[in-house]
C-alpha cells in the first residue's frame, strides 16, 4: 500500500506482522542481503473485510443454545438491496445465522452494544428476498440497545442483523 517497509525475522523461516486497513491490501517481499543486494519482489493481493460477516453471504454462523459474539461495526456497510431494519437506514450492518434444531424460543439482546443498535430477524435465501420475522429499535422508550423474543420452528435458518441507528457504530454485543 505504499506504506515504509517493515522488517522480517528470522533464519530458515522468516515472518513478519503489518496492520491491514480494511479493503484491498498489496503486500511486498523482497529480500536485501548483508551486501545491499535486492531481490525481486513478489506480491500478496489480501483483501480485508472488518468484520467478517458485513455481508449477508458472509453470516457468522451461531450454534448452540448460547452465548456472546462481538464485533467492531465501524468498517461494515449496507448491502444494495438491503431492507431497512425496524424501519430504520443503519449503515453498518453485520449479520449472523441460526438454524433453529426445535420448535422453542429465541431471545436475542445487544444490551452492553457502545452505540443504538437495531436488531432484526429474517427468513430468505439473499440480502434482496428477506421475509422479516420481527425487528426492534428499542428494548424500551430511551433505550439504546435492542432485544427480539420469537417463536422459532424446527430445522428454520434465521439470519440475524445487528445495526446502528441512523447510521452509529461501535462495539455490538449480541446475545
Amino acid at each position: 500500500n505504499s506504506l515504509a517497509a517493515s522488517n522480517a525475522a528470522g533464519t530458515l523461516n522468516w515472518s513478519g506482522s503489518v496492520t491491514l486497513p480494511p479493503g484491498t491490501n498489496v503486500i511486498r517481499a523482497f529480500a536485501v542481503d548483508f551486501a545491499g543486494n535486492i531481490s525481486v519482489s513478489d506480491a500478496i493481493v489480501v483483501r480485508f473485510v472488518s468484520p467478517t460477516n458485513d455481508l449477508f453471504s458472509s453470516a457468522g454462523r451461531i450454534t448452540g443454545v448460547g452465548g456472546v459474539f462481538n464485533a467492531q461495526t465501524r468498517t461494515a456497510r449496507r448491502e444494495a438491496g438491503e431492507p431497512l431494519h425496524a424501519g430504520n437506514e443503519g449503515g453498518h450492518s453485520i449479520w449472523y445465522s441460526f438454524r433453529s434444531a426445535s420448535v422453542g424460543t429465541l431471545f436475542l439482546t445487544t444490551a452492553n452494544s457502545t452505540f443504538d443498535t437495531i436488531l432484526g430477524i429474517y427468513t430468505g435465501d439473499s440480502v434482496t428476498n428477506l421475509t422479516e420475522v420481527a425487528s426492534n429499535d428499542d428494548a424500551f422508550e430511551g433505550g439504546k440497545y435492542s432485544e427480539l423474543l420469537i417463536t422459532t420452528l424446527s430445522n428454520q435458518l434465521y439470519y440475524i442483523v445487528v445495526d446502528g441507528y441512523g447510521g452509529t457504530f461501535g462495539t455490538s454485543v449480541l446475545q
